[in-house]
């Protein structure tokens, strides 16, 4: 996991996905290899792929609002806003860390931007 990464951060992209890949192949929830999947097809601007490993990680960890902050990048508005329901889940949840909450309220900020709606995103920035 840790050699993709590596290979991730020094750009190479093809590395990495095959250790990834690897890895899932013996642990396909592996949440690290999924999300890090993801951002290494985003980065190679393979937006479709990058999706899909976003949803699937989500169906696997529907609390991860790290991968929503990704995903919603990639999304038009329309579709970005259908997550809007699961990141305020996040935000009410006592559960969830600085981090975590950090990470829903950017994606809702997003939302709201790519919705023109640059007040509300504001308020979710401050």
């Amino acid at each position: 996991m840790r050699d993709g990464i590596g290979f991730a951060e020094r750009g190479e992209s093809q590395k990495a996905l095959q250790r990834f890949h690897q890895v899932l192949k013996h642990r396909p929830r592996h949440l690290g290899a999924l999300y890090n999947r993801g951002n290494v097809l985003r980065d190679m601007a393979h937006f479709d792929e990058a999706k899909k490993t976003f949803y699937k990680l989500l169906a696997l960890y529907p609390r991860h609002a790290e991968t929503y902050r990704n995903l919603v990048s990639l999304l038009p508005a329309t579709q970005a806003l259908k997550l809007e329901p699961a990141l305020h889940e996040i935000l009410i949840e006592p559960k969830t860390d600085a981090l975590a909450r950090s990470h829903a309220l950017f994606a809702l900020a997003t939302i709201r931007e790519k919705l023109s709606d640059y007040d509300r995103a504001f308020d979710y920035l401050h």
